[in-house]
């Protein structure tokens, strides 16, 4: 791999080689340079790459595989990657892994988003869990619905004042609609957000 140190004042931006010439982490289309000989081939790659549609990772059922789709193609028709099996609609929760995702869900979502609170110490989120599954598999494509560690994400619970769990807030057009406090059956839990 070749080196190479494009001057810029008044700092040193590092830039690699490897086949094209692209940036490392951290320099940006403006600090880029390419020396003589030398193509923004690379560049192109970097830029397209950070500029991509927010994306969820769902797990195949079939094979287990981690698949990623765009937040706003939820409703689409989806397959996997290593055995095509069908991933949407979504028959389980999906686990929100970061707070970045779980903006873009709840902004980007083409149906309204059901979030459950939750802690893996709470009994009573046990309790919720198959009950949520329940509406996942019977809404199909009408509620896309989500789970929320508390204590993955303290900041996110924080953001919007979850002071017991499980909490379930469902989210229409990107802003909270309705709210519920403790374990209920799937039902009920339907009955009272009106899904």
């Amino acid at each position: 791999m070749v080196t190479r140190y494009v001057k810029k004042a008044p700092s040193l931006r590092r830039l690699s080689r490897n086949g094209a010439n692209r940036p490392e982490l951290g320099a940006t289309a403006s600090s880029f340079r390419p020396s003589a000989g030398h193509s923004l081939r690379g560049l192109d790659r970097v830029l397209a790459h950070s500029h991509r549609d927010p994306e969820m990772e769902l797990v195949c059922s079939a094979c287990s595989t981690r698949n990623r789709v765009p937040a706003k193609r939820l409703r689409d028709k989806a397959k996997c990657a290593s055995c095509k099996a069908a991933l949407l609609p979504l028959a389980t929760p999906v686990a929100v892994a970061s707070a970045h995702d779980f903006d873009e869900l709840v902004r980007d979502a083409p149906s309204p988003v059901l979030v459950d609170f939750w802690a893996a110490w709470c009994g009573p989120c046990r309790m919720v869990a198959p009950e949520l599954e329940k509406i996942a598999r019977e809404s199909g494509t009408r509620v896309i619905v989500v789970k929320v560690d508390t204590e993955a994400l303290p900041l996110v619970a924080q953001r919007f004042a979850i002071r017991s769990i499980p909490t379930m807030i469902l989210f229409r057009n990107g802003a909270e609609d309705r709210r519920l406090n403790g374990a209920m059956p799937a039902a009920e839990i339907a009955r009272q957000l009106a899904l």
